[in-house]
């Protein structure tokens, strides 16, 4: 599980609910000190094939927490394996653009989806 560091996701009723989710499901969360101050460009929640599976489960309604993992697992194997392959690479040269800017933000500079050479060192 991963969260930015809005303020919403680091408070202490938030923090408590995390780790207990932790406790319960046995899916660790990626500690707030391993994740960049500014990480809008790196939101992994921005990837389309996130979207399409979100997109997915809005249409079923779960009514226990067994039921939605189960439609978590049924939307996740119905998902297109060519559209999660060219979705990890735009995250892989999203991640790279990021890096070449040193943390600043790419989202106004669309040549890095085309993998485009900034011409900045």
């Amino acid at each position: 599980m991963r969260q930015d560091k809005a303020s919403s996701h680091t408070s202490g009723s938030t923090l408590a609910f995390v780790e207990r989710m932790e406790q319960e499901t046995g899916i660790h969360a990626i500690p707030f000190s391993n994740i960049p101050v500014k990480s809008s460009d790196a939101s992994l929640m921005d990837l389309c094939a996130f979207g399409i599976f979100k997109s997915a489960l809005g249409n079923r309604h779960p009514r226990t927490i067994d039921g939605l993992w189960k439609a978590c697992k049924e939307e996740w194997e119905l998902l297109d394996m060519a559209v999660l392959r060219k979705s990890l690479l735009q995250w892989k040269l999203r991640c790279r653009a990021i890096a070449r800017v040193k943390g600043h933000q790419i989202e106004h500079d669309r040549c890095w989806r085309h993998g485009f050479s900034y011409g900045k060192t």
